[in-house]
């Protein structure tokens, strides 16, 4: 069984994981996903799916208890963590340091250097490299392997005529992030309107 730790409120996080299941070819049933994210009800009926307030994610202790509790209770054998390696708030730090019984994979990306300096990167197996420019000394690892997500098709949405140029920024939260992403595709400094609207 695969646990994965999928920390983020958007659904980008949860869709790169689903794409890493469609890719390893990972049967949906062998597959716990658990998740801050609101988009949590998106995840295919196949996989279970842990849903669980972020305040529990600050509780290190707590964490790794029910974390230690549910890999013996439900026999996983793979920990699959998405981009933080320490977890968001430094949570699985200890914990994947106390988990010696199961291989532990890390599904990198780019992340900040202030996130290193405030939290250490424990040991993993394997180390999947998702992009270019990752810093590999921030991390330790057994293994890393430059990974490609194969991006498995959904449902068919109706076709839009765009007018060029345009820009797709998808990136949920926080709202700064947003704004700075925006400007630096536009190279502009627009006041514009968010909606869920489509």
């Amino acid at each position: 069984m695969y646990l994965f730790y999928v920390y983020g409120a958007g659904f980008g996080h949860i869709n790169r994981v689903l794409n890493f299941i469609y890719t390893q070819k990972i049967p949906l049933k062998n597959c716990v996903l658990l998740t801050n994210s609101i988009y949590h009800d998106q995840v295919p009926k196949d996989i279970k799916t842990l849903h669980i307030e972020d305040a529990f994610f600050k509780d290190q202790d707590r964490f790794n208890l029910f974390l230690q509790n549910y890999i013996k209770d439900y026999e996983i054998d793979t920990l699959v963590v998405d981009v933080f390696p320490a977890g968001f708030y430094g949570e699985l730090e200890k914990s994947i340091t106390g988990i010696t019984t199961i291989q532990t994979i890390l599904l990198a990306r780019i992340l900040s250097k202030d996130y290193f300096e405030k939290y250490g990167s424990p040991v993993y197996d394997i180390v999947f490299t998702l992009e270019k420019g990752i810093t590999l000394a921030n991390y330790q690892y057994e293994n890393v392997i430059p990974f490609t997500l194969q991006l498995e098709p959904r449902e068919r949405s109706q076709e839009v005529i765009l007018k060029k140029p345009y820009f797709l920024v998808m990136h949920s939260s926080p709202i700064d992030e947003v704004l700075l992403l925006y400007k630096h595709v536009t190279g502009r400094n627009h006041i514009f309107y968010l909606t869920d609207e489509l």
